[in-house]
This record gives structure tokens, C-alpha cells and sequence, in this order.
């Protein structure tokens, strides 16, 4: 089967079969940008200086995950599977642990852990914000009482 029986297009005339690359032409552009700007937004030089603490230790020494910098993000991780160390970097921003997870792109386990993060990331979540007592929640992040 030649391409244009694959994509419909054996009987178009040459005006409908540019409008039709034209269409896939756009789309390949928004999939290869959209994985651009993801790439430059995560680079690895860009990314906040690694932990102060490993999940593992922060989960020995704390009762609950209520004092942790980042709470919400690192509750977000444990509670769907990931390992603590792996969880408590991406709660503090480090886009590179998804590796950690798994080599395998759809891995349930890694794609999940990229869902939570793009989320995150969408909200802002990483944004500090400008108060001097150390405070590393966003503004924008309400908690339900």
C-alpha cells in the first residue's frame, strides 16, 4: 500500500492532497516543538541543586511527610509506587530522576511519575515563594482544610 491509499488520498486532486500535507506537516511540527521546549525546560543545568536529604532517610526520621520541603509533590510520588529517593528527587524539581524509574519510556510506573510531574509543573508547583521564613510551597497552591 503506497501512502496515498494509506492516508486516503488516491483519487484527490493535487489541491486537496497539499491541503492534507499541509495538516500533517502541522502536526509534526507541534509534536517535535512540544518535545523541544520539554527538553529545553528541563535541562539538566537549569535543574535546583540535588537534595539536602535521600527519600529513604527523610522517611526514617519524620513520622509523616507534613515537614517535607515539598509535601505535596513527595506524597504525590510515594502514594503511586515510586521508591522513596527516587520520589524525594522529583519532589524537588529533578526532572532527571524519572530515569531512575525505569529505561523503558511506557513503563506504567515512569509514565505515571511523568503525569504527576507535568502537573506539578503546569501548576507552577516549583515556584518559591517570596517569603523570608524559608516557605517553599507556592503561592498558588491552596490546601482543603
Amino acid at each position: 500500500m503506497d501512502l496515498n491509499t494509506a492516508l486516503g488520498l488516491d483519487h484527490a486532486t493535487g489541491a486537496e492532497m497539499v491541503v492534507a500535507l499541509d495538516a500533517i506537516a502541522g502536526c509534526i511540527y507541534r509534536v517535535v516543538s512540544t518535545h523541544i521546549r520539554n527538553f529545553i525546560m528541563y535541562d539538566e543545568q537549569k535543574e535546583p541543586i540535588y537534595p539536602p536529604f535521600t527519600g529513604k532517610e527523610y522517611c526514617a526520621t519524620h513520622e509523616t511527610i507534613d515537614d517535607h520541603p515539598y509535601a505535596v509533590a513527595f506524597g504525590q510520588f510515594l502514594g503511586n509506587g515510586i521508591h522513596p529517593d527516587t520520589a524525594n528527587e522529583l519532589a524537588f524539581g529533578l526532572h532527571s530522576a524519572i530515569t531512575q524509574i525505569s529505561d523503558d519510556p511506557f513503563d506504567e510506573l515512569r509514565v505515571r511519575a511523568v503525569d504527576i510531574f507535568d502537573r506539578l509543573n503546569e501548576m507552577n508547583y516549583w515556584e518559591f515563594s517570596s517569603s523570608e521564613d524559608g516557605d517553599r510551597e507556592p503561592n498558588n497552591f491552596l490546601y482543603a482544610d
